[in-house]
């Protein structure tokens, strides 16, 4: 049993020792023959191969030898200069690589993992078009996307992108940049539409010249004042009202305050419109106070007249310019001021509310000096009441509240049924003297009641040696459109 045990043994034996002779004699003849075209460092031998450098080694050994294996190089250019490829793999429409040997696939990742393996250049993704507000232009993705496809759209940013439902897979290949579309035009000037300010914003508008004094800046007053501007507009029965005053370049270019007022007012039937304008004396230091503590007076005086049923003609001019005078006084000493400190003059008009028979209207006024009363008449005006100017000072008056309340003139006039009147300071009464080229301007723009910004504006018009405080109140008879 032993002998025969033994011997089938030894044969084994001989059998496997010439078996591994003629194996190992096969695995040399087959290292001699040329590698098919492949990676650097590859083997299509049966024969297991390791890199001999590492990881990143460029060569590898049979592992019965320590001589590297022989690689030949293809005929014909070098694989990263092939047609169709470029150093970053195969261009589109180029053959599949060959597949690398099980030895090296430990080195790729899974099919299934998150970073697979691309066969194709990596697309570069142009920056997404953005409109001026932060979001996408038209013809982009929407902004938003659904919490199913937004990882998605963020894989196609990095050109990673995955089918629905997939965390790895083929990337996609980009169909090239979206086509940004343009954001809407920013507004462009063209020689019909000149840069700077719009026209209602260029400032008073100018009569004949403007003068060096409009163009200053305004400066305030040292001890606090009325208003630099004023302003009001009404309606009563029907009439239209339109009142102003703005401040002269003479005054506000030196700090000093207006000194020109106005009130309007109604008795408490509301039959009768109340005017009251005054001017204060530019050498007198405090006739601003003067001035509007007389249009108070000369208000509250007639509206008390009428209320009581005084008729028009029977009111009482010098009743009206004392009461102004003695309220001016008592001002003064309160504020222990002499009383030649709030010089002023003043006009005082009411206009009836409602025409008489044949739609004209009989109008009461009375002033001291050269505060006026005018009458528009075609593309001028008529004046009413008021001193005129004449001489070699023309600023000169030689009658003014509070020392002379009884030197006020007074009258009736008549006004037609589309009759517009204005009551005003010599700051636009003047203007209105000075020539058919000024009184024609403020005809066009008041022949119907404008707004009361651009009254405003009007009424502060810059015309060359033209400083004083403007004022003025303007009515216009409109009963066919106002029967209030």
């Amino acid at each position: 049993m032993f002998g025969w045990k033994g011997f089938g043994i030894v044969a084994a034996g001989t059998a496997v020792a010439a078996a591994s002779g003629a194996l190992h004699r096969l695995l040399r003849n087959d290292a001699a023959a040329p590698a098919p075209v492949g990676c650097a460092g590859q083997s299509t031998g049966s024969a297991p191969t390791r890199r001999a450098s590492g990881l990143y080694g460029a060569a590898a050994q049979s592992e019965d030898t320590a001589e590297p294996l022989a690689v030949r190089a293809p005929e014909g250019p070098e694989p990263s200069a092939r047609e169709g490829e470029d150093d970053r793999g195969p261009a589109a429409g180029a053959g599949p690589r060959a597949e690398p040997p099980a030895s090296w696939r430990f080195n790729m990742p899974h099919p299934q993992s998150d970073r697979a393996p691309s066969t194709s250049p990596v697309p570069v993704m142009p920056p997404e078009p953005q409109s001026d507000d932060g979001r996408r232009s038209v013809g982009t993705t929407a902004p938003g996307p659904p919490a199913s496809t937004a990882g998605a759209e963020d894989a196609v940013r990095h050109g990673h992108a995955s089918g629905p439902g997939r965390s790895g897979g083929r990337p996609q290949e980009a169909s090239g940049p979206a086509e940004p579309v343009p954001a809407a035009p920013e507004r462009q000037t063209t020689a019909a539409e000149p840069a700077g300010p719009e026209p209602d914003d260029q400032g008073p508008p100018v009569l004949v010249c403007g003068s060096r004094a409009s163009t200053k800046a305004w400066r305030l007053p040292v001890e606090p004042g009325p208003h630099g501007l004023a302003a009001d507009e009404a309606t009563l029965g029907g009439l239209i009202v339109r009142a102003a005053s703005v401040i002269g370049p003479g005054h506000r270019a030196h700090g000093k305050p207006r000194q020109d007022a106005y009130r309007i007012g109604r008795d408490r039937t509301g039959d009768h419109l109340v005017i009251a304008v005054a001017d204060g004396m530019s050498d007198s230091t405090h006739s601003d106070v003067g001035a509007q503590v007389a249009v108070s007076a000369l208000v509250g005086t007639v509206r008390t007249a009428l209320d009581a049923g005084t008729p028009l003609d029977r009111l009482d001019p010098y009743a009206a310019f004392l009461s102004a005078a003695g309220q001016m006084i008592a001002v003064s000493e309160q504020r222990g001021w002499d009383p030649d400190e709030v010089r002023a003059v003043a006009i005082v008009v009411v206009v009836p509310a409602r025409p008489q028979a044949g739609g004209r209207r009989r109008v009461w006024m009375a002033a001291i000096a050269d505060v006026s009363a005018w009458r528009l008449r075609g593309d001028g005006w008529e004046h009413l009441i008021g001193d005129e100017k004449h001489g070699f000072d023309a600023s000169a008056v030689a009658r003014y509240l509070p020392h002379d309340p009884r030197g006020a003139e007074h009258g009736m006039v008549e006004l037609s049924p589309t009759c517009v009147l204005a009551v005003t300071t010599d700051g636009v009464g003047d203007a209105f003297a000075t020539g058919p080229q000024a009184c024609r301007w403020f005809a066009e723009r008041w022949a119907r009641p404008p707004a009361v910004g651009t009254f405003l504006n009007q009424v502060g018009f810059d015309q060359i040696q033209m400083h004083d405080d403007r004022t003025a109140v303007v009515v216009w008879c409109d009963d066919e459109e106002n029967h209030r």
